[in-house]
């Protein structure tokens, strides 16, 4: 799916997810976030830790979280560790996304920054 943007580009058209940022069934999550940078960083680093960083000593068993790549697929494996928690909630580290530079946890922040999701 291409994204088609205004002649010129407006804020407006980076607003719009595509698949592989677009939030699905849980954007309901992303919307109870205040379009904040500071809320909206804290949550982005709640929800990941790099499985390089200063936290490797994450679950082995949650080691393939690397390699999630759609949004939808991210913060449903959240809601499964955390029993429908808001992304606000204190993850411990060791129950975070294990993720790298590719994971796309900024995608998160799309609807919380503008505060609306275009269709």
């Amino acid at each position: 799916m291409a994204m088609t943007l205004s002649d010129p580009a407006v804020p407006a058209d980076w607003a719009r997810h595509t698949p592989t940022s677009d939030p699905g069934p849980w954007a309901r999550l992303l919307d109870a976030v205040p379009p904040q940078p500071a809320e909206i960083g804290q949550v982005v680093r709640n929800l990941g830790a790099h499985y390089r960083g200063p936290e490797a000593d994450l679950p082995p068993a949650t080691r393939g979280d690397v390699d999630l790549r759609w949004v939808t697929d991210m913060l449903a494996t959240d809601q499964r560790r955390h029993d429908g928690r808001p992304l606000r909630a204190e993850r411990p580290v060791g129950e975070r996304l294990q993720g790298c530079c590719r994971t796309p946890w900024t995608s998160t922040r799309r609807s919380s920054c503008t505060g609306a999701r275009a269709s």
